[in-house]
């Protein structure tokens, strides 16, 4: 019999919406421990779509479990006013699950509201310490941060994935029609990810190497200052006609454009995890990133890892010989189907188990 028999974890977050990796992830992880016993979702701030399957922190009294000692699982991104209030009020002991903390930085010049949520989110970290008994990263880079801000015990295993349920869905119908190969690049439209970067890259690959390429940024847009300097970016580049900026997009619409699309690239300058990696990953598609943050732990040699500081010159240029050599490809599809393994479901809900064993008694 499992320690975790009978009792009830329930977790906590900022903001819960569709579509997002942490939301996806934290759903998979309340199926997990249902298994076992309650487990609700309570989050600051709930999306319309998800009213009722996801709880407001103002409805936890009605749920708040009969443990003597209960474990509340916390997940740490960004900042909220309301979240330290909240769960400096509950009982028992505290899992921190960190999926990092993008620096304020990049957001301050387009967002400062967003900025200060962030810097809070930094200061929530060092606060929920010293009542967690046990924290949970993503990857090794996340660990990292945890170690330097004083936790004592971390573990690598706070995501389950579920990725491959997308080769489930029935792919929207795209309108665009393509007469060349399309680039792809998920991930919102924040300032970290490059999408400047990007476009610049391509620029250079339809001036130089490929002019029948296409490129599709797929994500939601939150910072309309920013989203509007970037289709600026595109136009002054002219660019307009073989770039598409998707905005939001259900699942099934993101399924069809990783269907359509003959390479995948990733230029942030920060990321924690990068989960559209091992999705590209399920759908075959040869990746080429840039070495920041977490991406060459998460790729694991699955695609073409450049260096962190490659500009849009090299960058073109790697992707040109990516598209232009059927063979590099294949051997790019056949990495990620072997890298992929570690990230399906079942492989996820084993580090997480593993990760709380730690706890048992």
């Amino acid at each position: 019999m499992s320690w975790l028999d009978g009792r009830s974890i329930h977790q906590v977050m900022v903001t819960a919406a569709p579509g997002d990796a942490i939301t996806n992830s934290v759903m998979e992880i309340r199926s997990l421990l249902r298994t076992y016993g309650k487990s609700e979702v309570f989050a600051c701030n709930v999306h319309e779509e998800l009213h009722g399957d996801v709880l407001s922190i103002s409805d936890y009294d009605r749920h708040a479990p009969a443990d003597e000692q209960p474990l509340t699982l916390v997940h740490v991104s960004m900042g909220d006013d309301h979240l330290l209030p909240f769960v400096s009020r509950l009982a028992g002991m505290l899992i921190v699950s960190y999926h990092n903390i993008t620096p304020s930085g990049y957001f301050a010049p387009w967002d400062p509201p967003t900025a200060r949520l962030l810097e809070l989110g930094r200061r929530s970290l060092e606060l929920l310490r010293d009542r967690t008994v046990l924290a949970l990263a993503d990857s090794s880079f996340n660990a990292a941060d945890l170690h330097d801000a004083g936790y004592p015990l971390v573990r690598v295993g706070g995501l389950i994935l579920g990725v491959e349920r997308l080769l489930e869905l029935e792919p929207t119908r795209l309108n665009a029609r393509f007469d060349g190969p399309v680039i792809l690049s998920v991930g919102q439209l924040y300032p970290h990810k490059r999408p400047d970067l990007i476009l610049a890259a391509f620029h250079e690959l339809v001036a130089r190497h490929r002019p029948d390429a296409y490129l599709v940024l797929a994500g939601s847009s939150r910072l309309p200052a920013y989203a509007q300097a970037v289709a600026r970016y595109v136009d002054r580049l002219g660019l307009a006609p073989k770039v598409t900026v998707t905005g939001h997009i259900s699942e099934e619409e993101l399924v069809a454009w990783y269907r359509r699309a003959d390479l995948f690239v990733i230029a942030s300058a920060h990321e924690g995890f990068c989960v559209p990696l091992i999705e590209a990953m399920q759908f075959d598609i040869p990746i080429v990133a840039r070495a920041n943050g977490a991406i060459p732990e998460t790729l694991g040699g699955a695609g073409v890892l450049v260096p962190g500081d490659t500009g849009p010159s090299t960058l073109a240029a790697v992707m040109a010989a990516v598209l232009d050599d059927d063979l590099a490809r294949e051997a790019l599809r056949a990495r990620g189907r072997a890298r992929r393994s570690a990230f399906t479901a079942e492989a996820c809900r084993r580090r997480f188990l593993e990760a709380l064993d730690d706890l048992a008694p």
